[in-house]
């Protein structure tokens, strides 16, 4: 198995270098490697996001290792990629999670006839089918979209998420994930059934950052490592049919709603 050691580059209000010289091994190539040590350091540097961060990497069983002619592989989140499989964009304020065979197109709630528009519900638009909306709070741009699939309901994360809502669907097959009407399947994302062949599956979606404005200076990084905001979509299988339950609301889900009552 390789080894490495890497060194990570910083530019922010107080640039610097931090070399790690501890050989690593690492199942994979050097940039597999990088792309690792790149991810982590984001994640552990959130509150820093608009820094240009590079991480260089050594091979450890080669000499030489940290002295900058020597680099085996380079990369930096303005880098074209790779990026979290994760994110979906969102062209126009929606995504969807539908039960395949299901026709979107035939559906009269989410695709009404034209004048008309689709509920005001503040995050998540229950179809005239198996299928639903969830509202994003930009038309347009990449959003992080996780997704846990569970045997029975979960606690809701009332204080990680801004906005909490859940609705019951009867799928009459596989049930996915897409982020527009005439798009593919997003194949990153599995079956929402979990494995379960359920009669009633109950979507919890929960969502963050709808509330932001995106009228701040663009941020240096590559619009796929600065979502504009983030959701997660839970799943478990249900005994019945249940209606559409609001857990909490954001700005954006009171704006739409108007005197739907406060957030409980």
């Amino acid at each position: 198995m390789p080894n490495y050691v890497y060194g990570v580059v910083y530019r922010g209000k107080k640039g610097g270098v931090i070399k790690y010289m501890e050989p690593q091994s690492f199942p994979g190539s050097a940039q597999e490697f990088a792309r690792d040590k790149l991810l982590a350091w984001m994640a552990d540097h959130q509150q820093n996001a608009n820094w240009l961060v590079v991480v260089n990497v050594w091979d450890a069983d080669q000499e030489g290792a940290g002295v900058a002619a020597n680099i085996v592989c380079q990369l930096s989140n303005h880098d074209e990629g790779p990026f979290d499989p994760d994110q979906i964009y969102v062209e126009y304020g929606l995504y969807y999670v539908y039960s395949a065979g299901y026709d979107l197109f035939d559906d009269t709630v989410l695709v009404p006839d034209a004048g008309d528009s689709i509920p005001p519900n503040g995050l998540v638009v229950p179809g005239a089918g198996p299928t639903l909306a969830i509202r994003t709070g930009h038309n347009g741009g990449w959003i992080s979209l996780k997704i846990a699939r569970h045997d029975a309901e979960p606690a809701a994360d009332l204080d990680h998420w801004e906005a909490i809502e859940q609705v019951t669907i009867k799928p009459a097959g596989e049930v996915r994930v897409r982020a527009d009407l005439v798009g593919p399947v997003e194949d990153q994302y599995p079956d929402l059934r979990g494995g379960h062949d359920c009669e009633y599956l109950t979507i919890r979606a929960s969502a963050r950052g709808r509330d932001r404005r995106i009228g701040v200076p663009a941020s240096p990084l590559h619009p796929r490592r600065a979502p504009v905001e983030h959701h997660l979509i839970e799943t478990w299988p249900a005994t019945g049919p249940a209606p559409r339950a609001v857990l909490k609301r954001d700005e954006v889900s009171r704006r739409l709603e108007g005197p739907a009552g406060p957030a409980r």
